[in-house]
């Protein structure tokens, strides 16, 4: 789906001074981002006029051509779209905007600024030009929980009144119960078992890969029928009931582009949602198993393939039945490590590289890493945020801040 973005230039009626001029500085500038520009907008009724144009855009760009236009940036705001608020150096506009900024940030509202676009900062601009567009395509879409209750998702805290406010996305909880039939019917999925017979094996039976397709199948028929777009399992309730893993249905869904988090960890799939959209990269989800200094160790039973240079099969670690993974990741990779918090206020973000890929111990999750932090490991046990970290290839750093400016969370 393409993502619509506009550019409303904002004057006062007092001053409109070479706004033409302005507006046609900024198309040039603009001109291969597909970006609708509007003609000036001088007051609130005219912002009224073009209500429902608004409501049909997924990017709002406020340019305040000249001061006097912070109520006009306000009112846009209220269209509840990403904003982008633009200024230059003349006109009074960077006061207006800046003084619009305060006001939208004590109201909670999603936006971020750029000042004095020109060539020598253009890539900076579209840089959150498409975080808005992530961020709109996100808006209003479905996720689902596989839960024993809902007592178990109000135990782990989670706001989803924040979650809908500030992403805009929808909860909905699928009864464990419900599942396993949906499971118990499904079809063996073929792409998988024949991807997965090819791996090499530690004491797994076949039979068991195709049980595992069977979930990756009920997953998807289920993905599809609710129209959402990404799920979260109670992995230890399903084994329990069922003695099947859902390891390699959540490596092979997430390489598939269906974004999966164990355990119905809400926060980590909500984080690993938005990596993905960012990077376009497969994500990892894993457990904090070490921390000293700057070096971290994560593991899990699972791991997309795609983010491995090989792996192999054998048993799920906790209860040493049905399949997982153990995924082999290449040294000196550079990767970005985040998680947002229960409930979606504060942001953990470091960047650092792999310096240990391959499993060295029996006493924790199959796949197994090391990393070196470019900053103290520490402030995770300090000042905790989860057990479980999102991983993604390459320095994201940039894009994240801009991504905790943008929606007024914390980093820490």
């Amino acid at each position: 789906m393409e993502i619509k973005s506009v550019l409303v230039p904002l004057c006062s009626r007092f001053n409109d001074a070479r706004i033409d001029e302005l507006i046609k500085y900024h198309a040039e500038l603009l001109r291969n981002q597909q970006v609708k520009f509007l003609k000036p907008i001088k007051s609130i009724s005219e912002i009224e006029e073009y209500a429902s144009f608004f409501q049909s855009m997924d990017v709002i760009i406020a340019m305040a051509c000249t001061g006097g236009v912070s109520r006009l940036i306000i009112r846009l705001s209220e269209c509840n779209k990403p904003l982008i608020i633009l200024s230059h150096p003349k006109q009074n506009s960077l006061a207006s905007a800046i003084h619009a900024s305060i006001i939208m940030r004590s109201k909670g509202r999603l936006f971020l600024m750029h000042h004095n676009l020109s060539k020598r900062n253009l890539l900076d601009f579209i840089k959150k030009l498409e975080l808005a567009k992530v961020l709109a395509d996100l808006s209003n879409k479905k996720i689902l929980l596989i839960i024993p209750s809902e007592k178990w998702l109000l135990e782990e805290g989670y706001d989803l009144n924040e979650l809908k406010r500030v992403f805009g996305i929808e909860v909905e909880l699928i009864k464990l119960d419900e599942f396993i039939k949906i499971y118990e019917k499904a079809k063996v999925d073929h792409e998988l078992v024949e991807k997965f017979s090819r791996a090499k094996k530690l004491g797994i039976d076949e039979e068991e890969v195709r049980k595992s397709a069977k979930v990756f199948d009920a997953i998807k028929s289920l993905i599809a029928k609710r129209n959402a777009i990404a799920y979260g399992i109670g992995c230890f309730p399903f084994i329990l009931s069922t003695s099947v893993t859902p390891c390699l249905a959540i490596s092979h869904s997430i390489d598939s582009g269906i974004i999966g988090a164990c355990e119905a960890d809400l926060g980590a799939l909500i984080t690993m949602l938005l990596a993905f959209s960012i990077s376009k990269q497969s994500v990892f989800m894993g457990n904090i198993e070490d921390i000293s200094g700057n070096q971290i160790v994560l593991a899990h039973c699972t791991i997309a393939t795609s983010l491995v240079k090989d792996y192999f099969l054998l048993s799920h670690f906790e209860t040493n039945s049905s399949v997982s993974i153990r995924g082999i990741l290449p040294i000196g990779e550079k990767i970005t490590l985040l998680r947002l918090s229960n409930d979606f206020k504060k942001l953990f973000l470091a960047t650092g590289e792999i310096i240990r890929g391959e499993a060295w111990s029996d006493e924790f999750c199959r796949t197994q890493f090391m990393i070196k932090l470019d900053r103290d490991a520490s402030t995770l046990i300090e000042n905790p945020i989860s057990s479980h970290l999102i991983m993604i290839r390459g320095d994201w750093n940039k894009e994240f801040n801009l991504l905790s400016k943008a929606l007024g969370i914390s980093i820490i």
